[in-house]
């Protein structure tokens, strides 16, 4: 093609504005999907958690897909109240397909991820009307970090289903809350409500804290809009919290509602700009970008998101920040449009006319390409942040929990032996949390789902921390045990190189013996039994 037709063409395709759109669009979202399937990339288990979720489901489908009263995760009657979309999506597709559900709990979050790039799109038309500001929103959202760090790994089964889910609630009724009556919007806007709260506690959170400021947005909004909405939503969700109250009562969601720790010891991080939305070792440039944004002569709109940003940074409970990358995206939007506002009206450059009024400075189109760029490798490179390639399951954990599950009785406990690197909690320590659902063991050290147990969630805390604090240290271990009378039979080692010292330890103390071992796992039992 030469240069004459390649004019030609731009001509056509800026005369035809849907042609641009559509090619950009397609090149964000496959660039969105690029940065989400790396950072699943090389490895053939789910990442990081997701084994609470993964023996619930397994619950369910031996149920016949009727909600139990109980999950037995970990030897634990922990009440089967965590909301089940995701399980009953997952395991019909067990059932009906035959893919295991390993592979589901990969996959599926990884699909769920990338198709809310899409819906993103769709909620930015009711922000921006630009066509390339829209795009400029997804392209940051789609290659932010926290908005698929933890949304593709196993447990984002659910938390990418609630935030698919509340996008597209919130598309339907900022309009509803906009047009101000009664319409078939309101109804949609309902429904997917409802399947938000049913994908995730959290998301429904974050969905309840952003309708409330989007109508103060919209101020005033009919109130039969609100009840409408409101009664949908019970009725649509009631098979669920209706079984869940029959079983358990109110208490699991209270409980629940109250173990999750809240980022407002963290309000430094407002001063610093420390927000960590972004690869660490990148500058904060979306970040800058939202907080100029505040300075828009948008004021009603920029102040409603800065304030649905910081609030929800504060009072949000844990996986909420990584929700908020939904504002923060628009709003950093918003601030590239304060930068380069006063370019694009004095641009001189020749050819402008070829481009969108937006672009028409060539500054403009060089930070919005330096952007591009940047924000794709800050992305693409995240998964070797903090070693977060190695938060996943390996062949040698999987062979060693399948081997327990069929050689040793299913009343015996383990002891496992948390991480001690700075970066490593119980909150993603995928051994912890796998470690039941496969070997069908006890972990007596496990967090996860003890959530929905109050009462003794943070016992488990306590545990946990105590023990990861003795940084591999025999001795403390001993101690350990002694203190909590936790004197377990066997011993799991999930990384031999790491544990090396550890478990020479523990075999030259001539209490124990191996009776499992492979290239990463060791399994130590007590030499009288």
């Amino acid at each position: 093609m030469d240069n004459g037709s390649i004019k030609t063409w731009l001509n056509n395709a800026n005369n035809n504005s849907k042609i641009p759109e559509l090619i950009f669009g397609l090149l964000v979202f496959g660039l969105g999907i690029t940065v989400r399937v790396n950072f699943v990339a090389g490895s053939q288990y789910p990442l990081n958690d997701g084994g609470f979720f993964y023996r619930m489901t397994e619950e369910l489908v031996s149920n016949n897909f009727l909600l139990p009263k109980y999950s037995l995760y970990n030897h634990s009657d922990i009440p089967f109240a965590y909301p089940p979309l995701a399980f009953y999506l997952i395991g019909i597709t067990n059932y009906l397909s035959g893919i295991s559900l390993l592979s589901l709990f990969k996959y599926f979050p990884l699909v769920v991820s990338s198709l809310s790039i899409p819906v993103f799109y769709m909620l930015t038309e009711r922000i921006f009307e630009e066509k390339t500001y829209r795009l400029l929103a997804v392209y940051i959202f789609a290659t932010l970090p926290r908005s698929f760090e933890w949304f593709v790994m196993g447990g984002g089964a659910t938390r990418s289903l609630g935030l698919f889910f509340a996008m597209l609630s919130l598309y339907f009724l900022w309009s509803s809350f906009q047009e101000n009556k009664f319409s078939l919007k309101v109804v949609w806007g309902a429904i997917f409500s409802a399947l938000t709260v049913l994908s995730h506690p959290v998301t429904s959170l974050f969905l309840v804290f952003s309708v409330v400021v989007i109508i103060i947005y919209h101020f005033p909004v009919d109130i039969k809009i609100l009840i409408s909405m409101a009664g949908l939503i019970l009725i649509t969700t009631s098979a669920w919290w209706g079984t869940v109250f029959f079983y358990h009562g109110f208490s699991p969601f209270i409980g629940a509602s109250n173990t999750g720790h809240t980022n407002w010891l963290e309000l430094k991080n407002l001063i610093t700009l420390n927000y960590d939305y972004e690869n660490p070792y990148f500058l904060a440039i979306v970040s800058i970008l939202a907080i100029l944004g505040m300075f828009s002569k948008r004021k009603k709109l920029h102040w409603t998101l800065g304030i649905l940003c910081v609030l929800g940074y504060i009072v949000m409970p844990r996986g909420g920040v990584d929700l908020l990358t939904v504002y923060l995206s628009m709003l950093a939007t918003i601030g590239f449009q304060v930068v380069t506002k006063a370019w694009n009206n004095s641009s001189k450059f020749k050819d402008k006319n070829n481009y969108p009024e937006e672009l028409k400075s060539q500054r403009t189109r060089y930070l919005l390409g330096f952007l591009f760029i940047y924000l794709f490798l800050g992305a693409y490179t995240y998964k070797y942040v903090f070693n977060k390639s190695e938060l996943r399951l390996n062949e040698s954990n999987v062979l060693a929990m399948e081997w327990l599950r069929e050689n040793v009785k299913e009343s015996d406990a383990f002891l496992l032996i948390p991480p001690s690197e700075d970066n490593r909690y119980w909150w993603n320590d995928y051994i912890s949390e796998w470690f039941p659902a496969l070997s069908e063991r006890e972990s007596i050290t496990t967090v996860q789902g003890y959530e929905w147990k109050p009462e003794v969630f943070a016992e488990r805390v306590l545990l946990y921390t105590s023990l990861r604090s003795c940084s591999l240290d025999y001795n403390c271990i001993k101690e350990w045990q002694k203190e909590y009378k936790m004197n377990s039979d066997f011993i799991y080692f999930d990384d031999l190189k790491k544990h090396d010292k550890l478990s020479g330890d523990f075999l030259n103390s001539g209490s124990y013996r191996i009776i499992f071992e492979n290239e990463k796992v060791m399994i130590l039992r007590t030499v009288d039994q």
